[in-house]
């Protein structure tokens, strides 16, 4: 929760094994997403156990294609106020998420 607003985290991810834990601990650590949703898109290694056991949902779309992933991902979401979509590589600073849900929470629609 970030100011009474429901806030999720998508991440669509392939063999993402060796930081998807690192990224899902991040995001916990910033104590505003009430859900994490990793979108395993045809992983062969460990990443959708991985990413289960770091505390995230996990849900599967085996065709390859980052966009198939996220929309797989939001249609696990029956009601949020933000969704923010997250590399699961560990290319992003996750402590930058505060600035965009700042922004949203000031009025913008999309950041």
């Amino acid at each position: 929760m970030y100011k009474d607003a429901q806030v999720c985290a998508v991440l669509p991810a392939r063999d993402e094994a060796v930081s998807i834990e690192h990224v899902i601990e991040d995001l916990h650590s910033l104590g505003v997403f009430d859900r994490i949703i990793v979108c395993d898109n045809g992983s062969t290694d460990a990443t959708p156990t991985l990413a289960a056991a770091a505390g995230a949902e996990v849900v599967n779309h085996p065709y390859p294609g980052y966009g198939g992933a996220c929309q797989r991902a939001l249609g696990e979401i029956e009601s949020t106020d933000i969704v923010v979509f997250v590399d699961a590589d560990n290319s992003l600073r996750i402590d930058e998420s505060l600035n965009l849900l700042e922004s949203v929470h000031q009025g913008a629609d999309l950041v």
